[in-house]
């Protein structure tokens, strides 16, 4: 069962923002291999996308319109199998898009990192998208992609190697470099501004199952994600990861939506690796000073003004090409068995890396998922594609997934 091809295979929506400018870029080449797929670029602003063009080299078709305008949305969405979307912070640009492609039953991926706004499309959403076939993806990028699908991996190893799936699962940052870019500090901006004036997001952000399906979203206790702390697989100093309160809600949704491959009581962490005791403690008030003046009008102000970039601003190519990431899971099984692996990337996480990512996402979601397979509804990276995403990630987008190894996870220098 397939669904009616459309006239384009892609549409590329917010194409002249900083990130979707990479993803332009990546896509041009990459879709070179692929058979008769047909894309085109979209944004608001006709002159931004002509010079687009222009830099691309290619008279790709666009589509000029506005994140509010829902009539233009739906034509939009109609006339594409996949929409790939950069226009954020999406709690404020996001939902009317997300609206067209639920009715329409057009394929969606993004990536967010809000889990206020995932929370709150599935609960407006998702009756529409099952009915209409449409398969919605959030996350899709560094947010929370490679954690996602770094557990399922090291799962289906130990499920088909060592016959028992994982208990929990502690996941390292051990290295990244890259640069950080205006939007995802909007992003992070506008959840503090949603926080303030919804308190009952709180709630939501501090639920790791906040988006797990209507009727999933309580188990068992996770641990704090705030601490400095010695890690129980392998002793390294660990701190608070800026994207674990993301990261690990997706992991926990991905594990409800493929009816707990995991187990209902799997427990799963995040964590940042430090050099030694005083670095852990200091990256932990780092880590917490730096949402605390975030809280504050005044101090936002000033950080916004002096220090945080605007959006549209972000690491430049040599940044980007130049940047890294190694993420070490340190799991053990059912039966005991301790068992790590490591994914890794050959460029900066939150935008050369995040770019391929997504890219992928949303060419698999277009061309290797049929409905039989997948039906509408909202998905996690890991729950919509799975494994099928690990070779075309591997192959060209630079991203490892290495082999298990089952022992005690190894102190690894960052």
């Amino acid at each position: 069962m397939k669904k009616e091809r459309r006239q384009f295979d892609l549409v590329l929506w917010g194409a002249t923002s900083f990130v979707g400018k990479i993803i332009a870029e990546y896509l041009l080449q990459r879709v070179s291999e692929l058979t008769d797929f047909r894309w085109a670029l979209g944004a608001r602003n006709p002159e931004k996308l002509a010079r687009l063009q222009s830099e691309l080299g290619s008279e790709l078709p666009v589509f000029v319109g506005d994140s509010f305008d829902r009539s233009f949305l739906e034509d939009m969405a109609s006339q594409t199998s996949v929409i790939l979307t950069t226009v954020g912070p999406y709690m404020k640009y996001g939902e009317s898009l997300v609206a067209a492609c639920a009715l329409k039953g057009t394929d969606y991926c993004d990536l967010t990192g809000e889990a206020g706004f995932v929370q709150k499309m599935i609960d407006e959403y998702e009756a529409t998208a099952r009915e209409s076939g449409a398969r919605l993806v959030n996350c899709a990028g560094f947010d929370s992609l490679p954690s996602d699908l770094g557990v399922l991996h090291l799962n289906e190893h130990c499920e088909r190697v060592l016959g028992s799936g994982l208990r929990r699962v502690e996941m390292q940052v051990r290295a990244a470099k890259g640069g950080v870019s205006g939007g995802t500090v909007a992003s992070g901006i506008e959840t503090v501004a949603q926080l303030q004036k919804d308190p009952g997001l709180k709630s939501v952000l501090a639920n790791p199952y906040a988006i797990c399906p209507e009727g999933r979203r309580s188990g068992v206790r996770q641990p704090s994600l705030s601490a400095a702390k010695r890690s129980e697989f392998n002793g390294d100093w660990l701190h608070d990861f800026v994207m674990a309160p993301v990261n690990t809600k997706v992991v926990h949704a991905t594990n409800a939506r493929l009816d707990y491959p995991y187990g209902d009581d799997f427990i799963y962490s995040e964590w940042q690796v430090a050099n030694n005791a005083f670095m852990a403690y200091l990256g932990r008030f780092g880590v917490g000073a730096a949402m605390l003046a975030l809280y504050f009008p005044w101090t936002r102000a000033l950080l916004q003004r002096f220090v945080l970039p605007e959006p549209g601003e972000g690491p430049d190519r040599k940044t980007r090409e130049q940047g890294y990431f190694a993420l070490l899971f340190c799991g053990e099984t059912r039966a005991g068995r301790m068992v790590t692996c490591r994914v890794t990337g050959d460029a900066d996480p939150g935008y050369g890396s995040t770019a391929k990512q997504i890219s992928e996402v949303a060419i698999g979601l277009s061309r290797s998922l049929p409905l039989s397979e997948k039906a509408g509804g909202f998905w996690t990276p890991a729950s919509s594609l799975g494994l099928k995403l690990r070779g075309p990630l591997t192959q060209h987008a630079g991203l490892k997934f290495e082999s298990p190894v089952t022992g005690l996870a190894p102190r690894i220098s960052s």
